[in-house]
């Protein structure tokens, strides 16, 4: 148990050095303060999660600093692209996108971020566990057991708000996205004769960002907490599958029917010629 509750208090530690590497950074870049994270308080679990998924996969590298850093690229790359998939299939929203960086996996993940995880794997293994772990173990149990007993707790409630939050925050975002779709489908059908498929997709992707726009304007006035998710997700991107199957739906009826059309408009004019 000893031994479960200095991992656990590890994944802590990570989650909130994650968060406060994510702040600096969007500090600097945005000149602003960014909460950043799903949660609410300040941590990452993605990092607490990574950092220990490091430590006991990738320890038994310690001495190989090529096959060590090589191997967080690799594992580190693949955990942030199944976390991108879960959240997008579970909450109906892309929360970033690498799709503009280069040597980028379906935007879920990039090289640049795959890099920073092998030189983070590296730190980790050769130099924050080597001074963390003997700390905790100096720790005595019963005061370990109830730190990790009020952060499990406080995680636990966090998730469960966020998770209702984001929730509401999903449901608002795909009713402004159905409103669209009326227009997106009115725009299909008056362009039967072009070839559209290019200027549909922009307009897809369009209609999504301005819905993130709308999301915006519409919770500017509401609890912070929901004015925090757009703040921290500046590039979130709403999904919502049945819509899109909608979309093109139209569209491939659309292109039968101009091909049908351009059929028809062929048969016509091989019959003048004949004539």
């Amino acid at each position: 148990m000893e031994k479960l509750e200095i991992y656990f208090l590890l994944f802590i530690i990570y989650a909130i050095l994650g968060w406060i590497i994510e702040v600096i950074c969007k500090w600097i870049t945005k000149k602003r303060f960014m909460n950043r994270g799903f949660l609410i308080g300040p941590y990452l679990p993605i990092y607490g999660y990574g950092a220990l998924f490091m430590t006991v996969i990738l320890t038994k590298y310690q001495n190989d600093l090529f096959i060590l850093f090589s191997m967080a690229v690799l594992w580190c790359s693949i955990l942030e692209y199944i976390t991108s998939y879960i959240m997008e299939k579970i909450f109906k929203a892309r929360w970033w996108d690498y799709s503009t960086y280069p040597f980028n996996v379906n935007g879920r993940i990039c090289l640049v971020n795959a890099l920073f995880f092998g030189l983070g794997g590296v730190c980790i293994i050769k130099i924050t566990n080597p001074i963390l772990f003997p700390l905790l173990q100096k720790v005595p149990y019963h005061i370990l057991n109830i730190v990790s007993v009020l952060f499990l707790f406080v995680i636990i409630i966090d998730t469960i708000i966020s998770c209702k939050i984001i929730a509401k925050f999903s449901k608002t975002a795909h009713c402004l996205l159905q409103d669209r779709s009326e227009e997106l489908a009115l725009f299909v059908k008056k362009n039967i004769k072009e070839n559209i498929l290019e200027e549909f997709s922009n307009r897809v992707r369009k209609t999504k960002r301005e819905t993130y726009f709308q999301l915006k304007s519409l919770y500017k006035n509401k609890n912070i907490l929901y004015r925090r998710l757009l703040i921290a997700f500046p590039n979130i991107e709403v999904r919502n599958e049945k819509i899109e199957k909608l979309f093109y739906k139209i569209l491939e009826k659309v292109r039968k029917e101009r091909d049908e059309y351009e059929h028809a408009e062929f048969k016509r004019s091989k019959n003048k010629r004949k004539k």
